[in-house]
């Protein structure tokens, strides 16, 4: 005698969930664009100079503002032009950039006969707090501004300082990745 096959009950809490969420996005208006053209503004062209600092640390506004225009390059269908020809600009300035020990090791020692233990940092966390904002050029009026933006990443701290600063660029593209991302969605999937 052949059991019939039934579906399992542990697949029905994940449709459940999938159903809700697709029902509250489309509750909110929000909408995918498959074009690469904003929703709900109309953007011409874009200017997205360096990012600006108050941090003299590390000098990552470079590589932070080419990781955001890389996400607008390779998702938008929006020309990203000089700040003199474009319709808006996207301003961006890293108002706190710090870094925190997260992980130690202990490094155990005899000095003068002495037994003395040091901690010794394995890993810090690096933390970027941004302000953005989409300025038309013409008219200087703020489309959108958001000064709370943040994101960490951690990263390996070596006994060799120049690994632990290629260490902490990465983890500093990862954070700009992210921010990217998040600035990307403001400015083109806004509901």
């Amino acid at each position: 005698m052949t059991r019939p096959h039934h579906r399992p009950l542990s697949i029905l809490p994940a449709v459940l969930v999938s159903l809700a969420v697709l029902g509250t996005l489309a509750g909110c208006g929000y909408r995918l664009r498959a074009d690469g053209r904003p929703v709900g503004l109309e953007v011409e062209s874009l200017a997205i100079p360096l990012m600006t600092s108050t941090s003299s640390r590390i000098a990552f506004e470079p590589d932070f503002t080419k990781v955001i225009r890389e996400e607008f390059i390779s998702h938008a269908n929006v020309p990203v032009l000089p700040r003199e020809r474009a319709q808006m600009v996207l301003i961006g300035h890293v108002r706190n950039i710090q870094t925190d020990p997260l992980t130690y090791d202990l490094d155990p020692r005899t000095i003068r006969g002495h037994d003395v233990t040091y901690a010794v940092t394995d890993s810090r966390r690096l933390r970027v707090e941004l302000d953005a904002k989409l300025v038309d050029r013409a008219t200087g009026n703020i489309v959108w501004q958001d000064s709370g933006l943040s994101d960490e990443a951690r990263f390996e701290v070596s006994p060799d300082p120049l690994r632990t600063r290629h260490n902490q660029r990465e983890a500093l593209r990862r954070i700009a990745g992210r921010l990217a991302k998040r600035v990307y969605l403001k400015t083109m999937e806004r509901f």
